[in-house]
């Protein structure tokens, strides 16, 4: 009987003919905060291990397959946010059928577009231009972080204004103690923020080196 299992092995089997190597092959891939998602098959990136293709495996086409398939397409893009990764729709049954569909952009997911695929990329080719998609995604996460962590320092600096304008006026008296206690207290806060942005800008750079290395080979 033929299941999705047999799909899979199907279209593993027709990328490993096309140059696919076995170990860049991720089934079951894990998507999303808490693995919300996990896609049929994913292609990772030798050097990061991080997906530079996504495919989602229907038995047969069908209207029904075919929606809900760009669906769960447009779900893992929008979790990666990296809304210029390559994602393919494929029908097994009865015979092999790989379809580009193109999401747009991660904050505008209304709408979508499918279109039968010629010939697939190399994986050179993929795992090329995979590594600069890895870059503009760290790159947004790390502004992303930067601006949350701008917010919070503003959110605190008014908190501590607010306090030190009731102390001048008499109205609230802070004990050195209290205010040591104040200090530890935010700086608990910020350090994980710091921490993140510190670990962000880390893999960013690992990741320019490798692309320079690719370059320069």
């Amino acid at each position: 009987m033929q299941n999705e299992s047999d799909a899979i092995e199907v279209l593993t089997s027709y990328l490993k003919s096309r140059g696919y190597p076995a170990e860049s092959f991720a089934i079951s891939y894990p998507i999303g905060k808490k693995n919300k998602y996990h896609a049929d098959l994913a292609i990772l990136d030798p050097v990061s291990a991080e997906p530079i293709a996504l495919f989602e495996v229907k038995l047969r086409r069908s209207l029904n397959n075919e929606k809900e398939g760009i669906i769960r397409l447009k779900s893992y893009i929008a979790a990666l946010e990296i809304d210029s990764i390559p994602v393919y729709l494929v029908f097994v049954y009865p015979q092999l059928e790989i379809i580009h569909v193109t999401t747009g952009s991660a904050e505008k997911m209304k709408s979508a577009e499918a279109s039968p695929v010629v010939e697939l990329p190399s994986f050179e080719v993929l795992a090329s231009s995979g590594l600069n998609l890895l870059l503009e995604g760290k790159k947004k996460a790390q502004k992303k972080q930067i601006d949350q962590f701008t917010a919070v320092c503003l959110i605190i600096a008014s908190f501590v204004l607010a306090i030190l304008l009731v102390t001048l006026t008499g109205r609230l008296s802070i004990s050195p103690i209290q205010l040591t206690l104040l200090v530890i207290f935010i700086g608990l806060i910020l350090a994980p923020w710091a921490s993140k942005i510190k670990f962000a800008g880390i893999e960013f750079e690992r990741l320019k080196k490798e692309e320079s290395k690719k370059n320069n080979s």
